[in-house]
């Protein structure tokens, strides 16, 4: 019986062994395979890290990029890409962050502000960039202005304090009439020559004469051109009783600049014109010069004659930008971006366009018509620019920045942007935002009905046309060309376009035979005005007032070839 009971214990302490020894075993392999598991665990994560990191490192090196970029070319495209990704994920903060930097830097001041604060909360922080408003300062010829004013106000007083402070601002005006003598510009050193030796009871009146006469520059619209005229006409005279034939080039120059607005009186303009432009060259005068020879190219923008005014207004800008930074470079430069803009040349556009904005944006504070209406107009230019290279999103920014500036400024400038802007959104399909902007183009039109209703339906029709409502075109582009009718313009750029829109909507509903009649009328007008069938192939698909961009042998072509 023991030995029975003896083998019975010794048999379970073997099997408890060899459970242990199982345990162990079991034990180790665990440990092993977790140990094992636990490595590739970590180098799992540790690739997850790195795969999460990675995508950080892009997004900071594309705001990187974006805070060393200066291309003006380059900062457009990231402002389109960036706004694209905004449509595809508005929660993620870093293209917000990538667009307020590169909005900054195209001048679209608010945009780059609502984008930092988008940034800064969707990424959780309080404390965010805010986009700086450009400031321009007097060059040195409106430094030199300031000064001479000052010494005359000063030499017009007997007090000895006053004689002291003259004596500054004549010191003043000789440095900076030194400064712009340096580019060969003389202009400076005889204003001062002439001021420094008048005597202390004809400085109070020639002060007078030039706040006169500044204001009347300063003026950005002036309603009652034939008041303004005569106005100068009397400071000629007045002038000349002072022996001031120094300030006459700028009467001059302000007078042509009025005379040309008057188709009977262009003529007068032009003989001033070539009256004093000897007279600037033979005194180098250099930015006189330059200041007639755009008045030059306006002329012939009103005769017409394009080329002549490209070449006049590129012979302005080439002496401008030869002298010191003077403001007066961005009227050569509106002409000329305009035209960049609207034919098809935006790199170009953009290039000399965005240093434009910006110094007309800065100068706004000093003078807000004058220099608001030029950057409303440069920001339109920028956003026709940004359209060509199909920079949609850059395009209805820049468009929002004329409509603001416009409409803060209470300019005429509005209701052409709203109508580019309507035409834009049309263009993108979106329906509801571009008959909108349409409605808000209505509330800034001209209170006499046949002043501005004619253009408005017209793009109405174009807007409707781009949208495919075919109908609603034809009956706006029928009102328009109504008014045209009554109104004697046929043979004007606008009421051609609108005749053709008026065939393109009628074409597009399957009504052939009307359609054609005002075809063949565009072709005849457009003979009768001297001008190539091309003119209605628009580079640019926001400008004009018809809706498809072709010609009408385009439109019965294409009857042909669908037979």
């Amino acid at each position: 019986m023991e030995d029975k009971e003896r083998k019975q214990l010794k048999f379970l302490r073997k099997k408890k062994v060899l459970l242990i020894t199982s345990l162990l075993f079991s034990l180790l392999l665990c440990i092993n395979y977790s140990s094992k598991y636990f490595r590739q665990s970590t180098k799992a994560t540790g690739n997850e890290k790195q795969q999460n990191r990675q995508p950080i490192k892009v997004k900071d090196s594309l705001i990187q990029r974006a805070e060393s970029e200066t291309d003006a070319i380059q900062l457009a495209y990231m402002f389109e890409q960036a706004s694209r990704q905004i449509e595809a994920d508005p929660r993620d903060p870093v293209p917000f962050l990538v667009r307020a930097v590169v909005g900054e830097k195209l001048f679209l001041i608010d945009q780059a502000n609502h984008d930092y604060k988008s940034y800064g909360l969707l990424s959780g922080q309080s404390r965010y960039p805010k986009a700086k408003h450009p400031v321009s300062e007097p060059d040195a010829y409106e430094k030199l202005e300031l000064a001479i004013d000052g010494y005359l106000l000063a030499h017009s007083s007997n007090q000895s304090s006053n004689k002291k402070e003259a004596t500054s601002y004549l010191h003043q005006a000789t440095n900076f009439a030194e400064e712009i003598a340096h580019n060969n510009d003389r202009f400076g050193v005889d204003l001062v020559s002439f001021y420094s030796t008048i005597p202390d009871t004809v400085a109070k009146e020639l002060l007078g004469l030039r706040q006169r006469k500044n204001l009347i520059a300063a003026t950005a619209a002036i309603e009652n051109f034939e008041k303004t005229i005569e106005e100068l006409r009397e400071l000629e005279e007045l002038f000349q009783q002072q022996s001031a034939t120094i300030e006459l080039e700028s009467i001059a120059y302000l007078l042509a600049k009025f005379l040309m607005k008057s188709d009977n009186q262009r003529q007068e303009a032009s003989k001033i014109i070539e009256t004093y432009l000897p007279i600037t060259k033979a005194s180098s005068h250099r930015l006189n010069e330059a200041k007639l020879i755009f008045l030059r190219g306006e002329i012939a923008v009103y005769d017409g004659d394009e080329t002549v005014s490209i070449n006049f207004h590129n012979e302005s800008l080439e002496k401008l930008q030869t002298l010191l930074p003077t403001n007066f470079v961005l009227y050569p430069l509106y002409s000329i971006v305009g035209r960049q803009a609207n034919t098809g040349s935006p790199e170009t556009a953009l290039l000399q366009g965005l240093p434009a904005l910006s110094l007309s944006l800065g100068l706004m504070k000093k003078s807000e018509k004058l220099y608001s209406g030029l950057a409303s107009l440069f920001a339109q230019f920028q956003g026709l620019a940004a359209d060509n290279l199909r920079l949609e999103h850059l395009s209805e920014a820049y468009l929002h920045l004329a409509i603001k500036i416009a409409e803060e400024s209470r300019l005429g400038y509005v209701l052409e942007a709203q109508c580019l802007l309507a035409t834009l959104e049309a263009v993108r399909g979106k329906r509801d935002t571009a008959l909108e902007a349409m409605a808000k183009a209505y509330e800034f039109a001209d209170p006499d009905p046949t002043v501005d209703t004619h253009i408005l339906s017209a793009y109405k029709g174009k807007v409707f046309g781009l949208l495919g409502d075919y109908e609603v075109s034809e009956t706006e582009y029928r009102k328009a060309f109504e008014i045209i009718q009554k109104k004697g313009i046929d043979n004007l750029p606008a009421a051609i376009q609108t005749e053709q829109g008026l065939g393109e909507a009628l074409w597009m509903q399957g009504k052939k035979r009307e359609a054609k009649k005002h075809l063949e009328a565009v072709k005849k007008r457009l003979l009768k005005a001297g001008k190539d069938l091309k003119v209605l192939e628009k580079p640019n698909r926001l400008i004009g007032l018809n809706f498809t961009s072709k010609t009408p042998d385009q439109l019965l072509a294409s009857e042909a070839t669908n037979r």
